[in-house]
């Protein structure tokens, strides 16, 4: 009910773009191959959430001691 009260009065915008992935696809490809004996594997998630990080403003991030697991 709230969601749908929200979603009614608030007003909110939608953005959209494209992008071209193909450099992102070729460098995961590579890290992939180069840290296959290791057993790591990325996923374009793993880039598009380290992207969001970068252009966080610093104000919002979280200091390095406290994002540590």
């Amino acid at each position: 009910r709230r969601l749908l009260e929200a979603k009614t009065t608030i007003p909110h915008f939608y953005l959209e773009t494209e992008v071209d992935v193909a450099p992102l696809l070729a460098l995961r490809e590579r890290l992939n191959k180069a840290l296959e004996a290791e057993g790591l594997k990325f996923t374009v998630n793993d880039f598009i959430i380290k992207a969001m990080a970068m252009a966080m403003p610093t104000r919002w991030r979280m200091p390095p001691e406290s994002s540590k697991v």
